[in-house]
């Protein structure tokens, strides 16, 4: 979860020029009912696009909770100030590990 200190909406400038000025949240602190329906969006964006082993899901909640598709980045930021890492990190793994898999996979199907 990416949440502006200021204002409502997430800018340029929030996201890569004042790490003060934007709070990132992993995991999100949302329901897990919410956290239920947001994983499944996104596993079926992942899916429609045939993304094989990484994409991160942008989705809007409003203020009822609802969610709204925004897009999907099949090429997520991989630094360690991405939320790739800090997401891997919420399920005990990390990148290195996590690319040594998927380099593995691939050559398997190769």
């Amino acid at each position: 979860l990416i949440r502006p200190k200021q204002g409502t909406f997430f800018s340029y400038e929030q996201k890569y020029e004042a790490e003060a000025l934007a709070e990132e949240l992993c995991p999100a602190p949302i329901s897990p009912e919410l956290t239920k329906l947001v994983q499944t969006l996104s596993l079926t964006a992942h899916a429609a696009v045939g993304a094989r082993h990484v994409s991160r899901t942008d989705l809007i909640i409003d203020a009822e909770g609802r969610p709204y598709f925004l897009e999907i980045n099949t090429i997520p930021g991989m630094t360690k100030h991405s939320l790739l890492p800090k997401m891997l990190a919420t399920d005990h793994s990390s990148l290195s590990l996590q690319l040594e898999r998927w380099i593995s996979e691939t050559m398997i199907y190769s």
